[in-house]
């Protein structure tokens, strides 16, 4: 009679912390759809943004967002994606500093970009 109730317990709290994992799981990583449904690329998307957005205040500072190495590490490092959002996760700035917040599907693409390892 012990087996089959451990058995029990055991499963039911299996169940619980797995359950319990997943809802407290509060990244902003994309959806796996968004991820594989988007084609992102630095060349074709990521570059032009940063050049018309950023980089003509940055230029070689820091956060210097002149090559893919460079943006991908602001983005790893420096919290790239929480600041284009506009959020609290930083301590930074909300960028683009002086202007309207970037529109959704401009930050999407950014985190898509990362979703999907940094294509060139």
């Amino acid at each position: 009679m012990k087996t089959p109730l451990l058995f029990i317990l055991f499963i039911s709290t299996l169940i619980y912390f797995t359950q319990e994992s997943c809802t407290k799981d509060k990244t902003t990583v994309p959806t796996s759809n968004s991820c594989d449904s988007i084609n992102v690329t630095y060349t074709a998307d990521i570059q032009p943004i940063l050049k018309s957005k950023c980089t003509a205040c940055y230029g070689g500072t820091s956060p210097n967002l002149e090559t893919l190495d460079k943006a991908k590490a602001a983005i790893e490092n420096s919290n790239l994606i929480c600041t284009l959002e506009q959020t609290s996760c930083t301590g930074s700035k909300a960028m683009p500093q002086g202007s309207a917040k970037l529109d959704d599907s401009i930050i999407q693409k950014f985190k898509t970009w990362k979703c999907k390892n940094y294509p060139n």
